[in-house]
């Protein structure tokens, strides 16, 4: 998800009206710098999964930072192959060895 933290809080996952298949891996990024926003990821859905972005990491704008990665992640897929999605599948802090 590439959504900044109003969109998480309208989607209420704890309350999530639709249900999403244990097989679906759910990836989060979120700013560390903006409080509160871990505590919306519940920890206890399976496959679901938060990745910090750090703004100590040259990120100056979460919305920047966010299309970043996207674009390192494909970019990455381009040059590796599609494996990489089912290596960040399997590992989710692989996307910040990607970035």
């Amino acid at each position: 998800f590439l959504l900044g933290k109003p969109f998480y809080e309208g989607q209420r996952l704890d309350k999530c009206p639709f249900d999403v298949p244990d097989t679906v891996t759910q990836i989060f990024l979120i700013c560390t710098k903006t409080k509160g926003y871990r505590e919306m990821i519940p920890e206890d859905l399976p496959n679901c999964y938060a990745v910090e972005l750090k703004f100590d990491d040259g990120f100056r704008d979460i919305r920047r930072a966010k299309g970043t990665v996207f674009k390192k992640l494909c970019e990455a897929a381009c040059s590796q192959g599609f494996q990489v999605f089912e290596d960040v599948k399997e590992n989710p802090q692989l996307i910040l060895d990607i970035i």
